[in-house]
């Protein structure tokens, strides 16, 4: 397996629009439009991630290592990050390691549009990349580990079969529009850790009944869940920015 430097982080980029024309516009949160299949990747792209995984018997996951990953300011040495899923299991169970290396990063658009009904991501994944989840139309339910920590932008958008999330209190970052289009998500448990829920995060959830949120959050984008029925009632501390986004947006609060 050859030993590569670490690819820069994905990263919200506002001049990066031929790739990614979805993405919300410097300076204004309030915007956003639905995303577009992302470019196919180049044939030499495609020849490399597949003699890693014909080299190493990986046959599931494309993946690559790197000697230094720099994850939410920590600087780690030989992380593995997968990048594609080649299975036929529609229960999609990531590895912890791959040739005795962590895996620490789900890259980007990683399982777009991937016909898989549930995902299991292990303890020691740190980092999802945006639209790592995108249309995955099948998706009913995924178990995150404990090691998350933040979770790129439009990570689950349109994942329309997602019943419920629950975040592990090790996750103090989501996305703009992570779970946006996600028509059958009834709860959602935004776990202890949440510093802030984005522009769009809950967008068009239109089926959304609850979520809880914790006290460590501390801003809520005034879009944050629009289109999802008056009904929703939100969970949170007395006092919290919960209570005030409830108030302010004619959502029903209980202290929790």
């Amino acid at each position: 397996m050859r030993l590569l430097h670490r690819r820069p982080a994905p990263a919200i980029s506002w001049s990066d629009q031929e790739m990614f024309p979805h993405r919300l516009r410097r300076g204004d949160p309030s915007f956003y439009v639905d995303p577009v299949k992302p470019a196919t990747p180049s044939p030499a792209e495609e020849t490399t991630e597949q003699e890693d995984t014909a080299d190493t018997g990986v046959t599931e996951f494309g993946w690559t290592q790197y000697d230094q990953d720099e994850i939410n300011g920590t600087t780690y040495t030989n992380s593995i990050e997968v990048s594609s899923y080649n299975g036929t299991n529609p229960q999609m169970v990531i590895p912890e390691e791959i040739e005795g290396q962590p895996v620490r990063r789900i890259y980007y658009n990683s399982f777009y549009e991937a016909e898989i009904t549930g995902a299991v991501v292990p303890d020691s994944v740190l980092y999802i990349g945006e639209n790592a989840f995108s249309y995955c139309k099948s998706l009913k339910s995924i178990d995150l580990g404990k090691g998350v920590q933040v979770i790129g932008n439009q990570a689950f958008y349109e994942a329309a079969a997602l019943e419920e999330i629950t975040l592990p209190d090790s996750v103090t970052e989501i996305g703009v529009g992570t779970f946006m289009g996600c028509t059958s998500l009834k709860t959602a448990d935004l776990g202890s850790s949440l510093t802030g829920i984005p522009a769009a995060a809950f967008a068009n959830c239109s089926a959304l009944e609850s979520v809880t949120i914790p006290e460590s959050v501390k801003t809520i984008a005034d879009n944050a869940f629009e289109g999802v029925d008056s009904a929703l009632v939100i969970y949170g501390s007395a006092g919290s920015a919960a209570e005030q986004y409830a108030s302010q947006n004619g959502f029903d609060f209980e202290a929790a």
